[in-house]
């Protein structure tokens, strides 16, 4: 090995070992499950949560509400996230240091023992010039010693920096992080409300004649609606509106929500032949 090669030696095993870094850093982030809470929601903004079916019986009117399938079921669930940020010593630098510094001492020892043998006489300046300010004088011997001592504490200095790396505390950091909501969507098997629960409702009829009049639906969500006193003529019509529910009924806004029209007869003319449409879709607000 020429002297030019074993110079260049000790610095390409420094940069090797510097290409590794000392300490490692790992992060994870746990998901932790919260609470999960269901609502209705409709299909569309503009679907019909409730149909209704009207028809007119001398001086009342009768219908029939029912929930239509425009709804579905969303499972809310709300998750903590935590992370978790772990920085440990690189156990591949430490190994690389201890390596690289047993290396560079056995090549400092050579360096060391090439010494002997070589010639001791101090020379200054270059070849045959003539010594100037700021040369430096040393013998070949001098040299190689000087170059085994530099390699030999490079290794010694590598060997100490992976003991320290190898003996340094992981630190470790916890943060929380924004929760993050998850939504499943599931058909809704009572449609957008089961049929009992509109025992109750209160409906309310409005004639274009003037006046209004209100019915409870039963249990099977039908609707008696009796225009006592009530003065209608071929034309007129009723307009229908869902004032209120019972508590809790469903979770869709249904309150004052227009459940159609029907065109009305003479009572007379309407005992005889009656009239039926269906309600026009009700629309959320």
């Amino acid at each position: 090995m020429s002297n030019t090669s074993r110079v260049a030696f000790v610095p390409l095993l420094a940069l090797a070992l510097t290409g590794c870094a000392m300490t490692e850093t790992t992060t994870t982030v746990r998901v932790l499950p919260g609470p999960s809470a269901k609502r209705i929601r409709l299909l569309r903004p503009d679907a019909a949560p409730v149909s209704a079916i009207w028809k007119q019986e001398g001086s009342s009117l009768v219908g029939q509400l029912s929930f239509a399938n425009e709804c579905r079921t969303e499972t809310v669930q709300v998750n903590r996230r935590t992370q978790t940020t772990d920085t440990h010593p690189n156990r591949k630098y430490a190994t690389g240091a201890y390596v690289a510094g047993a290396v560079l001492s056995v090549v400092g020892v050579a360096l060391m023992a090439n010494a002997e043998g070589k010639s001791d006489t101090v020379t200054c300046g270059r070849g045959d010039e003539a010594p100037k300010s700021g040369d430096q004088c040393r013998s070949e011997a001098g040299t190689w010693r000087e170059l085994g001592a530099i390699t030999i504490g490079a290794g010694l200095g590598a060997i100490l920096g992976g003991v320290i790396v190898q003996s340094r505390k992981p630190v470790v950091e916890t943060k929380e992080l924004a929760s993050e909501q998850q939504v499943r969507t599931q058909p809704n098997h009572n449609a957008c409300g089961s049929p009992e629960k509109l025992e109750g409702a209160i409906v309310r009829a409005t004639l274009s004649s003037g006046g209004s009049w209100t019915g409870m639906a039963d249990r099977t969500g039908a609707v008696r609606i009796d225009l006592t006193g009530a003065a209608t003529s071929r034309g007129a019509r009723a307009a229908f509106t869902l004032e209120s529910l019972k508590a809790d009924t469903t979770a869709v806004s249904l309150a004052n929500e227009p459940l159609g029209e029907l065109e009305l007869e003479p009572p007379r003319a309407a005992s005889r032949h009656g009239s039926e449409t269906r309600a026009s879709a009700v629309s959320l607000r």
